[in-house]
């Protein structure tokens, strides 16, 4: 997952738009391994083993699972986050794209 969180930071003095931009990637690939981990709970022990090498082994598989989940375009979760944070942040913020999804819908003013 993130490798180095002073890095993002310091990152974010120059180019505050690359860092949003990997924190929103980042927390989507986060977010995929938690489900991976949530769904696989249930999971019969199977050819991981059983205790803690188990489940290390398993939890490397979700997050490599997720990894490549998110990878390029990723499932949009990132996409949404960026836009509206950077919306609300002032930043440049590029135009939404077709996978992105509105949070509210304006017809019913939810």
């Amino acid at each position: 997952m993130i490798g180095n969180v002073a890095a993002l930071y310091h990152m974010k003095a120059q180019h505050p738009e690359r860092a949003l931009r990997e924190a929103c990637r980042e927390f989507e690939s986060i977010f995929v391994h938690q489900l991976l981990k949530a769904t696989g709970s249930g999971v019969g022990e199977g050819f991981m083993g059983e205790g803690l090498s188990g489940e290390i082994s398993k939890d490397l598989l979700y997050m490599a699972m997720a990894r490549g989940a998110t990878a390029g375009e990723g499932i949009g979760i990132a996409q949404v986050l960026y836009e509206r944070i950077a919306r609300i942040q002032g930043l440049s913020a590029e135009t939404p794209t077709q996978t992105s999804v509105p949070l509210t819908d304006k017809k019913e003013g939810r």
